[in-house]
């Protein structure tokens, strides 16, 4: 009973399976309603990816991405935020199923509490390529991580059971189940997935004061999420209709074992976490109005995050601190697509939002954010050009309830613009895309104790890309396909937001502070094919170089110097070859050198690392009746214990071993 009471939802999945017979599964699938058709973008990867490289969690996947930075403090449950071209955690945004995961008090996500278990597909999407319809927020941001977790995928059984159970070096257990069920009139299902994790390894590390070695303590994670799915589908007058029913409910405890010091070996803080969602949604296909095809989406979000930070020990007069901050999210919105032939489409939608955050804390504040969003965005194709362009519009009023203040009203304006241009020579093409963007500052850092600001204004990023492309053609005997990208890329970063001393070197606050400067390119290079002979082999490799500068005042002790934790150099390789049943994929993941604060000095310097995987995959289901299926490997087989943030140590060498079963 008890270990019931703690099963909760992360996120969100969804359960889309066809009707009951043939010709209406065919139908849907050609509107496109039971899974969306993916773009083929190098940014992206496939229940076959995921399943051969096996990683601990989210942020660990879309570390492999070019120009992408996971700011890593811990293996399992080590919080992971992610960087693109220099900008900040703060603006991109994570989509699961179409939703957009918010929390304005911290205003990022946390890529380490999004298990893999159940996800079939992740896409970073940047220039608005995808084809999966988003939130209006969603898109205008312009730095979007989308996944869809395998309740989505199309089932043409009664009834489907996927289970798997893995364990790892660290005392390290993951539970997942997933039952999926068709009915008359549509489909639902429930998922479940289980950590835990002791995370007791050693450690031997060299830091600028000496080695460091010991046993990592306080560092263990546990985490339940549970997802149910309703989908009901049906058909008027050639107009089809989707709607939705999405729920969850997560609990997530996290020891906080803090930074490996010389004289701090180990702490006892934690993080416990509640999440809960509900979202709806209601999808229109092929609705005709005067020669336009119209797909449109109306949804509505309700999602919950409560944390607690607890300190036993802290040196106060309680002798403790007990910290909670409850978070509440709801958005409501509709967004449209509507098509006239091959050549024109255009886009519009409109969206409400608002964010509270209530506190046990005296000196904190209790905040009620209003934001209402506004989108059009039109794409024209021409003989050899491809034209797209969108405006967006934020309109925000903040409401403080603790003293009834009220901050000055914010209207931004993020215009877009791509032109591309397909087949600028046979199989090679380009584009330039260019967007302003901008976020918020969040709860925290306007609020927060004696180091929040209240007239912070927002970030704006200026963001120029020059792209190149290539792909072979694509051959479908023997299934062999190539795709090169190559990017340069220029970012200007206006306002940003750092903490600062202000009155002395022990009382900081958050200020806008000048600007941000960032220039670099990235290549990759994808290579497939399938044999004939029951053979298949797929390469990818990228690299990516990036400048990020400081440039708020010419003179000062950073000016010019590598903002922290950006390295300048980063680099990924993956080959996999499988013949008949057997499969094995070998991944190598390079991060740079980096500094720990924005002066480049040699006590601030963090060494890059190489880390080595082997991941073995054993598929039963080939000559024999029983559906299962066998992973094993080794993370960093190297086995040194490596630190992103700096003397954040992670663990050195594990081995895991996964029984998936799925009829």
């Amino acid at each position: 009973m008890k270990l019931i009471s703690t099963i909760l939802l992360i996120f969100c999945s969804s359960v889309l399976l066809s009707q009951g017979d043939s010709t209406e599964v065919k139908t849907f699938n050609e509107v496109q309603i039971i899974r969306p058709v993916i773009p083929e973008q190098p940014q992206r990867f496939t229940t076959e990816d995921i399943e051969r490289l096996q990683p601990l969690d989210l942020g660990t996947m879309l570390q492999s991405i070019p120009s992408v930075s996971i700011k890593n403090y811990g293996d399992v449950g080590g919080l992971k935020t992610l960087s693109y071209r220099g900008m900040g955690a703060q603006h991109n945004v994570l989509m699961v199923n179409g939703f957009s995961v918010s929390n304005a008090q911290t205003g990022m996500a946390d890529y380490s509490q999004v298990p893999v278990e159940n996800v079939s597909y992740i896409e970073h999407d940047v220039f608005g390529r995808s084809n999966i319809l988003p939130t209006v927020g969603a898109s205008m941001q312009g730095n979007v991580v989308s996944i869809l977790t395998k309740g989505r995928q199309l089932n043409y059984s009664k009834q489907s059971v996927l289970a798997s159970y893995g364990i790892s070096s660290f005392g390290q257990h993951d539970i997942f189940a997933l039952y999926k069920r068709k009915l008359k009139k549509g489909a639902f299902g429930i998922d479940f997935n289980q950590r835990f994790y002791q995370g007791d390894y050693t450690y031997n590390f060299k830091t600028f004061g000496g080695d460091v070695k010991g046993v990592r303590e306080n560092n263990a994670y546990q985490s339940s999420f549970l997802n149910f799915n309703y989908i009901r589908t049906w058909e008027k007058n050639y107009v089809y209709k989707v709607f939705e029913v999405l729920g969850g409910y997560a609990h997530i405890a996290n020891e906080l074992p803090g930074a490996v010091l010389l004289y701090a070996m180990s702490n006892d803080e934690e993080l416990n976490s509640e999440k809960g969602y509900v979202n709806l949604s209601l999808q229109s296909y092929n609705k005709k109005v005067k020669g336009w095809s119209i797909r449109s989406r109306s949804y509505a979000s309700f999602q919950t995050d409560n944390n607690q930070y607890l300190d036993p020990t802290y040196f106060n007069s309680a002798g403790f601190i007990d910290h909670r901050y409850q978070n509440f999210t709801h958005y409501y919105g509709h967004y449209a697509k509507a098509e006239k032939g091959p050549r024109y489409t255009l886009n519009w939608g409109g969206e409400f939002e608002n964010n509270l955050l209530n506190s046990n804390r005296a000196d904190f504040a209790a905040p009620n954010r209003l934001i209402g969003k506004a989108l059009t965005a039109g794409e024209v194709k021409f003989s050899k050009y491809i034209v797209k362009g969108s405006l967006g519009a934020r309109f925000v009023l903040e409401h403080n309830r603790g003293n009834n203040t009220w901050r000055d009203p914010i209207l931004a304006l993020t215009p877009e613009l791509l032109v591309d241009r397909p087949f600028l020579f046979r199989n090679v093409g380009a584009f330039v895309w260019f967007q302003r963007s901008f976020r918020l500052p969040n709860f925290n850092e306007l609020y927060y104790s004696q180091i929040g600001n209240i007239a912070l204004d927002p970030e704006k990023v200026n963001q120029l890309n020059l792209g190149v492309k290539w792909h072979s053609k694509y051959t479908v005997k023997n299934a062999y396909a190539q795709e090169f990208n190559a990017n340069v890329f220029g970012n200007l970063i206006e306002d940003k937001i750092l903490a600062i001393p202000t009155k002395n070197l022990f009382i900081w606050s958050m200020q806008n502070i000048g600007q941000v400067g960032s220039l670099g390119g990235d290549v990759s290079y994808v290579y497939r094919k399938k044999f004939r002979n029951n053979k298949y082999m797929q390469l990818n490799v990228n690299y990516t170089y990036q400048r990020v500068v400081d440039l708020s005042e010419r003179g000062s002790a950073t000016f010019g110097h590598q903002i922290a934790y950006i390295p300048e150099h980063s680099a990924n390789f993956s080959g996999t070859f499988e013949y008949r049943n057997v499969g094995m994929t070998h991944s190598l993941n390079y991060i740079g050198a980096r500094y720990a604060l924005n002066q480049n000095i040699p006590q601030n310097r963090v060494d890059g690392f190489l880390t080595y995987d082997i991941n073995l995959s054993l598929d039963l289901r080939w000559n024999t009746k029983l559906p299962v299926r066998l992973n094993a490997g080794v993370k960093n087989v190297g086995g040194k214990n490596y630190q992103y943030v700096k003397s954040f140590v992670l663990q050195g060498r594990s081995y895991y071993i996964k029984l998936i079963y799925e009829i």
